[in-house]
């Protein structure tokens, strides 16, 4: 080989890899300005943050609203974080998108307390954030109305957390209501007795292994368990009263433990209208969400590898990736490079 064809060879290789590294770095900022421009409204326009809030109402140990796996659960962390970016973008009013059967009522429970008292929060969230001397002589922060959007369905715990926001607006074929509470536990003691099983518990305290398989419960165990689950029952129907600013009786009539379709759900004055995405913004326009001119809705954090919001945002990774393997491959490289 020629010293020519090798500096030849160099310097196309260099300007290859720098073209490569370019085309990295850009690809990462366009994706991290397409998602700022996801997240926020025009200048001319009042953002509502749209909060997703879907799947199974629980616990989990990814918490962070981006991944599949967290996209399933609904729990504090979960509304915290995207309330959050959606104050730090200029939200001046918050659709909670929900969309559940239910699931478990202590997290629903914290999730309800945090709507519910939404602006305390946000102006909590808001102080941390500015130092003491930045804080005196503040005027005090607007308040940020929340309308709660049932898309698909919204039953019992995600009915108790909708109730908590200003205004409920659901979809015309979506449902919702099941204002009631369940304990399920399976009694295997027939099955055990059939084939030989004999239980051995070993316990302190006369309800400590309550709801064992193949033991039986007494009457007095069960009516401690009722007991539990009345109170429970009874604490839904309080808050679905405070929020909706309806008295116990009303709520009680509708308490039956079924779904409610959208005309149902009005007629009871458990929402308070019936419509689209673009109908329950246009709520905002009232006095009594903010009377905000011009409203715009943008996703509080948006995912573009996400099939509800970033299709357009997954086509463009599909085709950057082509792109990075394409040239990889002409070059001679080898591993993979990440997009975030």
């Amino acid at each position: 080989m020629e010293m020519s064809d090798f500096m030849w060879g160099l310097a196309t290789g260099a300007i290859g890899m720098g073209g490569f590294v370019a085309t990295g770095a850009l690809g990462k900022a366009m994706i991290k300005n397409y998602l700022n421009i996801k997240s926020k409204a025009p200048k001319d326009k009042d953002l509502v943050s749209i909060i997703d809030l879907r799947g199974f109402v629980g616990q989990s140990a990814e918490s962070t609203p981006i991944g599949s796996r967290s996209q399933q659960v609904i729990n504090l962390a979960r509304i915290k974080t995207q309330v959050e970016k959606a104050v730090d973008n200029g939200a001046k009013g918050l659709i909670i998108r929900i969309n559940t059967g239910g699931g478990c009522m202590t997290t629903s429970d914290l999730v309800r307390e945090y709507l519910y008292n939404i602006n305390g929060y946000i102006h909590a969230y808001k102080t941390d954030k500015l130092s003491a001397n930045a804080t005196k002589g503040a005027k005090k922060p607007e308040r940020i109305h929340t309308l709660a959007y049932i898309d698909h369905i919204a039953a019992s715990a995600g009915y108790h957390i909708a109730s908590a926001a200003d205004k409920i607006c659901i979809a015309p074929k979506a449902m919702t209501g099941s204002i009631g509470v369940f304990l399920y536990l399976p009694n295997l003691c027939e099955f055990g007795k059939k084939h030989g099983i004999e239980p051995v518990l070993i316990k302190r305290g006369k309800y400590k292994g309550t709801g064992m398989p193949l033991t039986d419960l007494s009457e007095e165990t069960k009516n401690h368990l009722e007991e539990q689950i009345e109170e429970t029952y009874r604490a839904f129907i309080h808050d679905v009263s405070l929020g909706r600013d309806m008295n116990i009786e009303q709520v009680e009539e509708h308490a039956h433990g079924g779904t409610l379709s959208a005309k149902q759900a009005k007629a009871a004055g458990l929402v308070d209208e019936i419509g689209y995405l673009k109908d329950a913004l246009a709520m905002f326009k009232s006095k009594e969400l903010g009377g905000l001119q011009n409203p715009c809705a943008r996703n509080a954090i948006f995912n573009p590898f996400s099939l509800d919001t970033g299709v357009i945002g997954l086509d463009s990774y599909k085709i950057g990736e082509g792109i990075g393997n394409s040239l990889s491959k002409e070059l001679g490289l080898q591993g993979n490079i990440p997009i975030i």
